[in-house]
C-alpha cells in the first residue's frame, strides 16, 4: 500500500519515509493535534522498516482497512481468518506481536504511561532482530510518560541500540523534557481539512470544523469563544472563568481535550512572536483571530498561560477536578494580564 494514500500531511510522511530508507534517525517525535493522523503515520512508517515485501513508502500492508488487522488478536476457536495480501512481518505487526516492533501507550484507566512500561520497551530494544534488520518502537500517549519515565527513556536515546528506531507520539511536545524533546527528530503534523476527516472518519467533518477545539459538541465549536476570551484577557474575571468552566471543561474528556488545544495554540502564538511564524498554515478566519490574540497579549502572559495549561492537563490527566482546574487557568491568564498592564501603567 503506498503511503501516499494515507490522508493528510503526504509530504511530511514521504519526507520521513525518504529518511527512513537512506539515513534514519533513532526517534522521532511525531506532534501534532488529535485527529492529525499522527499514530497512523507512526504505523505506516514502522512497517515501512518491517514490510519484507516492498517496505518504505510502498509496504504491502493495507493499513486502513487490512483484513488482519480488523479481526486482530479475537482470532480463536470458531474464528476463521480472512486471507489478505500481507506478508509475514506485516500480518505480526498488525496483530501486535512482530518481535521486532514494540508498542506502549497509556494503559486504559492510568493517567500516564508508566516507568515500568518504557524499561520493559528499553529491554526488548536491546534484544538483536530476529526478523528486521534492526528494532522499531512506537512510544503513544507521550504526553503523559511520566518524569522517572522520561528519564530512563532519556538514556536510551542518548545511547540507542544500534539500528534500532523509536517513534515517540504525542499531542504537545512542550509536555515532553527538553532534553528528551532535543534528542529526536521532530515532525510536526498539521490538523486535517474537513474532507481529509471525512475519508479518516466518517461524519467527523460534520461535527467538528478546521477551528473547532477538541470536545466540540456537535453543531457548535467552542474555538470561537476560546478565541473571543483569549483576545481580551484583561476582561476574564472570576464569573467569566466559572462559566467557561462550566461549558466546556465539566467532562475530564473534553477538558483534557480542551487543555491540549490551548495549549498549541499559545504555543503557536510563542513561535509567531517569537521566530516571526505567521500562522500561514491556518484557515483564514482562524490565523486572523491568531493574529489578533497574538498583537493583544504579552509574551510574559502568553509563556505564564502556556505553562499552566500544560500543568493542568497534567493534574486532569492524575485525576484532578477538571473544571476547577480549568477555572483556576482562565483567571490565572486573566490576572497575568491586568498585572502586565499595571507594571506596563506604573513604569510610565
Amino acid at each position: 500500500m503506498p503511503l501516499s494514500s494515507l490522508k493528510g500531511n503526504r509530504l511530511l510522511l514521504a519526507e520521513l519515509a525518504q529518511e527512513l530508507r537512506a539515513r534514519p534517525s533513532h526517534g522521532y517525535l511525531l506532534c501534532g493535534p488529535r485527529g492529525s493522523g499522527k499514530t497512523l503515520g507512526a504505523q505506516a512508517l514502522a512497517l515501512g522498516l518491517l514490510c519484507e515485501r516492498s517496505g518504505g513508502a510502498d509496504f504491502c500492508c493495507t493499513l486502513a482497512d487490512c483484513p488482519t488487522r480488523a479481526v486482530g488478536t479475537a482470532l480463536g476457536r470458531g474464528f476463521r481468518r480472512e486471507r489478505c495480501a500481507c506478508c509475514a512481518a506485516c500480518v505480526q505487526a498488525t496483530l501486535g506481536v512482530h518481535p521486532d516492533c514494540q508498542v506502549i501507550a497509556r494503559q486504559p484507566g492510568r493517567s500516564e504511561v508508566s516507568i515500568e512500561q518504557v524499561r520493559a520497551l528499553i529491554s526488548r530494544l536491546g534484544v538483536k532482530a530476529v526478523r528486521a534488520r534492526a528494532p522499531t518502537a512506537i512510544i503513544g500517549d507521550a504526553d503523559t510518560l511520566s518524569p522517572p519515565a522520561q528519564h530512563a527513556l532519556l538514556k536510551t536515546l542518548e545511547e540507542p541500540p544500534p539500528g534500532a528506531v523509536i517513534f515517540v507520539i504525542a499531542h504537545n511536545e512542550r509536555a515532553l523534557l527538553a532534553t528528551v524533546r532535543s534528542r529526536l527528530r521532530l515532525a510536526r503534523f498539521n490538523p486535517l481539512a474537513p474532507e481529509e476527516l471525512a475519508a479518516v472518519r466518517p461524519g467527523l467533518a460534520d461535527t467538528l470544523d478546521a477551528t473547532a477545539a477538541p470536545g466540540a459538541e456537535r453543531g457548535f465549536a467552542p474555538a470561537e469563544r476560546f478565541f473571543q476570551a483569549l483576545a481580551a484577557p484583561r476582561a476574564i474575571d472570576a464569573a467569566v472563568a466559572r462559566q467557561i468552566a462550566e461549558d466546556f471543561f465539566r467532562d475530564r474528556e473534553q477538558a483534557a481535550s480542551n487543555f491540549e488545544w490551548l495549549a498549541l495554540r499559545l504555543e503557536e502564538i510563542l513561535r509567531f512572536k517569537l521566530l516571526g511564524d505567521d500562522f500561514a498554515g491556518l484557515e483564514g478566519k482562524t490565523g486572523a483571530a491568531m493574529k489578533k490574540i497574538a498583537n493583544a497579549t504579552d509574551l510574559e502572559t502568553v509563556l505564564t498561560g502556556l505553562d499552566c495549561a500544560l500543568r493542568a492537563l497534567s493534574a486532569v490527566r492524575a485525576m484532578a477536578n477538571p473544571a476547577l482546574q480549568a477555572e483556576n487557568w482562565w483567571l490565572m491568564l486573566g490576572e497575568a494580564a491586568r498585572d502586565r498592564t499595571r507594571g506596563a501603567r506604573r513604569q510610565e
